[in-house]
């Protein structure tokens, strides 16, 4: 496989054809979480300090919490409508991402063999394979839920052995569980990896072929056992690229960046902390956030168009001469 023109391919396709970029800001091409959190706090807050407050800070604070109090309804009502309205949020979301995979897959599928394509046509292929997509996700998350069932199962047993056990055994069975607890590690990577490949070709033959999702992941593991070692060196590839197109992403920001910046500082220095300051900051935050998303969503078309590349080059759909027809 040559990488280089697998990768000018895949550029040449985002490039030209962007309408996908459309689709590109709904269908994540790998999934991944991040979250934050804190432990509890050192600072405590008594009565003896409440006294020690102003006496309007007081009185103030007083009135918020009878406010509170009186409108506790008000305020519990507000926040289950909030609560449903984020769910049905996330659900419409979801459903336009769901949509949006099929129809890139399709979309980027046709372009790479010189087929004609368009947003139209996208996403009405996305419509038809919505349940097919949906499908898929929700066999990811039930394997997830399963393998999360099992480690803590698998924790609790150990513990429980270890806490029964008493002087050698116990010492014994920690650094047992210790080691299978490492090897496990060590094993659920490379697991990791087949897996994540193995859903990007199944994303393409649900498409291609016309498959549902467990015939997908079939087709997507087959391929993988087919060429173990091309389909690593491609990971691999995906891996630097996605490095290099984070940093794109992080400095396209930034020279977005720097001029609403000086923008924003001089404002501040000619009318001060003002409404116009205020709307100027709102308007550069919403800004910077569009252009995080679109330059977000071209890296993504382009690792669509990536992995596209590569299931129709392991699947023999690949011709020499790529994407003959010009947008």
């Amino acid at each position: 496989m040559d990488y280089g023109s697998l990768i000018g391919q895949a550029w040449r396709l985002t490039w030209r054809h962007r309408f996908l970029w459309v689709l590109g800001l709904f269908a994540p091409s790998t999934v991944g979480s991040c979250s934050t959190g804190g432990g509890g706090s050192g600072f405590q807050f008594n009565a003896d300090d409440f006294r020690r407050l102003p006496p309007d800070l007081q009185g103030q604070l007083y009135d918020l919490g009878n406010w509170l109090t009186a409108n506790a309804g008000t305020i519990i009502a507000l926040a289950i409508a909030a609560a449903v309205l984020f769910l049905l949020l996330g659900l419409v979301l979801l459903v336009i991402s769901t949509i949006a995979q099929g129809g890139v897959a399709m979309a980027t599928a046709d372009l790479a063999l010189g087929r004609p394509s368009a947003l139209g046509p996208a996403f009405r292929a996305g419509l038809h394979l919505f349940w097919r997509y949906l499908g898929l996700l929700l066999i990811m998350i039930g394997l997830f839920i399963l393998l999360v069932l099992l480690v803590a199962a698998g924790v609790i047993l150990a513990m429980l052995a270890i806490n029964t056990a008493g002087g050698a055994a116990h010492t014994v069975l920690v650094v047992i569980a210790g080691l299978v607890a490492v090897v496990l590690f060590l094993l659920a990577i490379p697991l990791f990896i087949a897996v994540s490949i193995a859903v990007a070709f199944a994303q393409r033959a649900m498409a291609v072929e016309d498959v549902g999702p467990i015939d997908g992941l079939r087709a997507g593991f087959r391929l993988i056992r087919q060429r173990v070692g091309t389909s690593i060196l491609v990971w691999l590839v995906n891996v630097a690229l996605s490095i290099g197109g984070g940093l794109a992403v992080l400095v396209g920001i930034v020279v977005l960046l720097v001029p609403l910046g000086v923008m924003g500082i001089a404002l501040f220095v000619i009318a001060g902390m003002s409404t116009v300051v205020v709307i100027y900051g709102v308007a550069a935050v919403v800004a910077l956030m569009i252009a995080g998303w679109i330059l977000g969503s071209i890296a993504n078309i382009f690792f669509w168009n990536y992995w596209t590349l590569v299931y129709l080059n392991f699947t023999g759909r690949l011709n020499e001469r790529m994407e003959p027809v010009r947008a």
